[in-house]
């Protein structure tokens, strides 16, 4: 009895971290439906930008069942949000109708992916060079930016698709590169966003332990 309790308790949670990238797919799909429907003239690398994004949450699930170590289900639950703002992005033109849709997702992007990376530090350093973690995030993160850029770079050149918004900037009058710079300055924004939370939380921790009589905090701590 008490083993199939156990089992029953693993099904479950085993479910809950994989339903935001089972819900995020799902969500996927329906957008490509969608974008049939709405649009007469379809790009066949939207429908790969769309489903290819939507398996990206699925990567952390897989990650805490192949590892068995944790993976937080609000890492999964973010990415799939992000996945899906890209998509309507992508897709639906949403980087035109809203200014700031590009800069939430690149700056989310670099706060998330800091996160998670620093996460897996934690798993596979432990508490050791706190420091050097910290410049681990922040070039892993910047490395994962860069090749989105490349990723775009050859949507536009194999696919017709203006990605990079090229064209887009020449339009306006301003500098074709424009758009990869503040993506990528972006992304480094949002990276020292969650160094700046990591601090607080250091320095909280610090008042804490200084007030119980334990010591000082350190950037160590999960």
């Amino acid at each position: 009895m008490e083993e199939l309790k156990s089992t029953d308790s693993n099904l479950k949670k085993r479910l809950i971290s994989f339903s935001p990238a089972i819900i995020t797919f799902i969500v996927a799909i329906i957008l490509c439906i969608v974008y049939t429907a709405v649009y007469t003239e379809r790009e066949s690398i939207v429908y790969l930008q769309m489903l290819g994004l939507g398996l990206i949450p699925v990567i952390f699930p897989l990650y805490a069942l192949i590892t068995k170590r944790s993976m937080p289900v609000i890492y999964t639950s973010l990415a799939g949000i992000m996945v899906i703002l890209s998509a309507l992005g992508s897709g639906f033109e949403m980087y035109y109708i809203v200014p700031w849709w590009d800069t939430l997702l690149h700056g989310s992007f670099g706060t998330l992916g800091a996160a998670v990376i620093y996460k897996l530090t934690l798993d596979w350093q432990g508490k050791k060079y706190p420091v050097w973690r910290l410049v681990v995030v922040f070039f892993f993160v910047m490395g994962i930016g860069a090749m989105w850029e490349i990723f775009e770079y050859f949507c536009d050149c194999f696919f017709g698709a203006d990605a990079q918004k090229v064209q887009y900037c020449i339009s306006i009058g301003v500098s074709p590169v424009t758009d990869t710079m503040e993506d990528l300055i972006i992304t480094v924004a949002g990276i020292f966003v969650f160094y700046l939370g990591l601090l607080c939380k250091y320095l909280i921790c610090r008042k804490i332990n200084k007030n119980k009589g334990e010591g000082e905090g350190t950037l160590s701590e999960e």
